[in-house]
């Protein structure tokens, strides 16, 4: 039986049900690669076993304890192109393969933890990233809606340098505390953590063990909701600054898919006083903005002269360019959308069919409220 004082949040720390450990092991993809216990989740799928596997998620639960092979992964590189010299280390890509038994307790707890933080109203609603009826299309298409209804706009699309690889691990436990996560979930969270480690295998041949001691865990599907718990508060501290594009009753300052982030302002001074905000919230929480990979549009119809200012995260001034590729749609800075055309066109059924799925918030309902983002001939304005 749970001790009542680990119990202050029911949902998340009461008892783990049969049914959700069912729910996660049945929706598993087969002919997944197997991590160091070379379990695959065909194995897994039928009853006997997750019985088994019940008990030990309750046990692991409770205790806050995990098998020490669960905190292992196995790196496989991938080359990131076949033009690249793969001599280049950083020509690849790493590949986590992790234990899927661990994968599917961790599957578990984030079921959980999604639910409530969607209960509790504790994300905000522009991080899109991970979350149940919501596409990466939303963001494309509000943004795409807030320009092309002004006669100027200002976007910086901003990249961290390996956020997940650089989450501090122990401020990260600090914001589980501050969003009320505690209780077994909060030592659940953490024991997925103690002493992980990895190694890389390469045609056949594999390295040492080496600590693992920053970041949220590759492959591990709780560590998407992790991370948007962490960058959280930089969502509500640009937004209080007010500085935004109007919509309805709000303003709409930043767009957050996971770790891409886009943020728009009407003019020059209020887009430094957002970047100068993002500096300093990165340097409290040590990630860091990749300058040479982030950008600033000015978005200008008719023969608005491309602005002259120019834009800093700390000591780094920012490149002003003609165009972005945001979330997979390359966006113009003189509204021209000839090369986005074709992907708006083919992104929107399945973008209008996520838009109705969704709840109404006031990004939606921009969205429909403008009837642009549909129309391919509104796409290419002259």
């Amino acid at each position: 039986m749970l001790d009542p004082l680990f119990e202050p949040n029911g949902k998340l720390n009461g008892t783990i049900l049969i049914e959700e450990v069912k729910k996660v092991v049945f929706n598993s993809k087969d002919g997944k690669s197997p991590g160091i216990d070379l379990l695959h989740y065909e194995v897994l799928k039928n009853n006997s076993v997750i019985s088994v596997l019940h008990k030990l998620f309750q046990l692991c639960f409770e205790t806050g304890k995990v098998p020490s092979v669960w905190g292992k992964a196995i790196i496989h590189p991938i080359p990131k192109g076949t033009q690249l010299d793969q001599r280049v280390p950083l020509n690849y890509r790493g590949i986590s393969l992790l234990s899927v038994v661990a994968k599917c307790y961790s599957s578990v707890l984030n079921n959980r933890l999604q639910n409530f933080l969607e209960e509790n109203d504790s994300i905000v609603d522009e991080q899109n990233g991970f979350r149940k009826d919501r596409s990466c299309l939303d963001h494309v298409f509000t943004l795409n809606s807030m320009i092309q209804n002004r006669k100027s706009t200002f976007v910086t699309f901003v990249d961290l340098q390996k956020a997940f690889d650089f989450v501090d691990r122990n401020l990260l436990q600090y914001k589980l505390r501050l969003n009320g996560i505690d209780g077994y979930m909060y030592n659940a969270i953490s024991s997925l953590y103690v002493k992980t480690e990895s190694c890389v295998r390469v045609n056949g041949f594999q390295t040492n063990w080496f600590p693992c001691v920053n970041g949220v865990r590759q492959g591990d599907n709780l560590s998407p909701t992790l991370f948007s718990i962490f960058i959280n508060d930089l969502a509500v501290e640009i937004k209080n600054l007010n500085k935004g594009i109007p919509v309805e009753n709000e303003k709409i300052s930043i767009l957050l898919y996971a770790d891409d982030i886009a943020l728009v302002t009407e003019n020059e001074r209020d887009m430094q006083v957002v970047l100068d905000v993002l500096n300093k919230w990165c340097e409290k929480w040590r990630l860091n903005v990749n300058s040479a990979k982030s950008s600033v549009m000015h978005f200008r119809k008719g023969r608005t002269p491309r602005t002259s200012s120019t834009f800093k995260i700390g000591n780094e001034q920012l490149q002003i360019v003609e165009q972005y590729k945001y979330l997979g749609v390359i966006f113009s800075e003189k509204l021209k959308y000839t090369a986005a055309a074709d992907a708006f066109a083919k992104a929107g059924g399945r973008a209008l069919g996520a838009a109705i799925s969704k709840r109404e918030t006031f990004l939606t309902a921009q969205i429909f409220a403008t009837n642009k983002l549909f129309k391919r001939p509104k796409l290419n304005p002259k």
